[in-house]
């Protein structure tokens, strides 16, 4: 096994036990699929990033829903179009495809407190 599995290893040790530590199962049960977080991740395998999301979504699934079983929802951005839902359903995962909402001009969202909050620029 190469350096990258070590990593792959101890990320997903690390992440069991961050979740377990916080009452949570220790595996995900649902998941995020945003396109531009994809393109710029280092935990992306490079012939992932800066895919057409179209192209590649696919393979994403298949690899997501083989590394983690459990896992049952997921949402997606627009970018991976509404074919992946039937993709994803044959893996055992309802995949909704979300519209982002554009924020109001003047504004910032910031995460606080492990929630999402939005402060006024003015």
């Amino acid at each position: 096994m190469g350096r990258n599995g070590i990593f792959e290893q101890l990320n997903a040790l690390l992440r069991r036990r961050v979740r377990e530590g916080e009452g949570r199962t220790p595996e995900p049960t649902a998941m995020v699929l945003d396109a531009q977080s994809v393109k710029t991740s280092t935990n992306m395998p490079g012939t992932e990033q800066g895919v057409d999301d179209s192209t590649a979504g696919e393979a994403r699934l298949n690899r997501i829903a083989a590394t983690h079983p459990t896992l049952r929802k997921g949402w997606a951005d627009r970018s991976y179009r509404e074919c992946l839902v039937d993709h994803a359903a044959r893996l055992g995962v309802d995949l909704g495809i979300v519209r982002r909402t554009p924020a109001p001009a003047g504004s910032a969202c910031s995460r606080a407190g492990g929630r999402w909050k939005e402060r006024s620029a003015g």
